[in-house]
């Protein structure tokens, strides 16, 4: 059977509550139920989610189980598995409006070319956060670039501004089981998104540099809309210091393996030396910024190091 849309949701171990947000604003699509398909990915939580997630009223909604932890993996499962046209990637905290699906499909018929888009990611936190973090929105993927589509076309010459969150991601299912095809064949592809205790973050940049290899466009489009929902612990001053060391590694990784990163490999054997001046250059102690600004020069530092291992090691 084939539909318009497969809307893949990956989840290890998920918030009750805001699960049942993400699963009841689904329920709530314009588009009807009958032309789309939910897949969730049941990555290894414990206990099972099979019985304790109630999909029943969705005609075409089914878990999967994905052994395999990651992010990555639980994607990849749900790529493969897709019979939709278009694929949306939807993470167990989003709250997508209700028009979310049919919009997206009304922008691919608008834009034939593109391949990957993505729009508004706005938050809503259970407590406010310290008024420092709004500075630093994009670690919590949240995102407004305000009321005008942009497109990013081939061939790419950097990493484009527009190209779409992970979270509310909609792709040509075609771009991403191309982008399936390939990871499955890289083991450092694989790793460049969250598993186990890793906050690696790059796997939708690398699905979206995919995109535009293989010729599709990218796009931001305000038109899409979903709330994120935020617990305090993510909005802390210790998780957001490691999310951001793990984001710009991965990010430097996945520059090199589409060979575009503008920072050269450094010897490993060089990397102490490097954050030393580098701690003292942006001196964490003065505060919440100088401190992510300094865990995100590490974090660029270590990934150069990486790409060295990396180009030794032929992968």
């Amino acid at each position: 059977m084939s539909f318009e849309f497969t809307v893949v949701l990956p989840t290890h171990n998920p918030r009750a509550d805001y699960l049942a947000e993400t699963l009841a604003a689904l329920q709530k699509q314009t588009l009807p139920l009958e032309s789309w398909e939910l897949l969730l990915i049941d990555n290894r939580s414990e206990p099972p989610l099979e019985g304790r997630v109630d999909l029943s009223w969705h005609p075409h909604g089914r878990i999967i189980l994905e052994g395999r932890l990651g992010l990555t993996r639980a994607l990849l499962a749900g790529f493969h598995a897709a019979a939709g046209a278009f694929v949306a990637t939807v993470a167990d905290d989003n709250v997508l409006e209700p028009d979310y699906l049919r919009e997206a499909l009304r922008i691919f018929a608008e834009f034939p070319r593109l391949g990957a888009i993505g729009g508004k990611s706005l938050p809503r936190f259970d407590e406010e956060p310290p008024p420092w973090v709004m500075d630093f929105q994009g670690l919590l993927a949240l995102r407004d670039f305000g009321p005008e589509s942009l497109i990013a076309d081939p061939p790419a010459t950097g990493f484009p501004k527009c190209a779409p969150l992970g979270a509310g991601m909609v792709l040509r299912t075609r771009a991403a089981k191309l982008y399936a095809a390939e990871v499955e064949l890289s083991a450092a592809r694989a790793a460049l998104d969250r598993a186990g205790d890793s906050l690696a973050s790059s796997g939708d940049n690398d699905m979206a540099l995919t995109a535009l290899k293989h010729g599709y466009s990218l796009g931001y489009f305000p038109t899409l809309s979903f709330t994120h929902l935020m617990p305090p612990a993510r909005t802390s001053l210790v998780y957001l210091s490691r999310l951001q060391r793990s984001i710009m590694r991965s990010f430097v990784q996945m520059l090199a393996i589409h060979e575009l990163c503008p920072w050269p490999p450094i010897l490993p054997v060089t990397l102490p030396m490097r954050k030393l001046r580098a701690w003292f250059r942006n001196r964490p102690w003065a505060g919440p910024a100088a401190r992510l600004t300094w865990e995100r020069a590490a974090g660029q530092l270590e990934g150069q190091a990486d790409n060295w291992r990396a180009a030794r090691a032929g992968d």
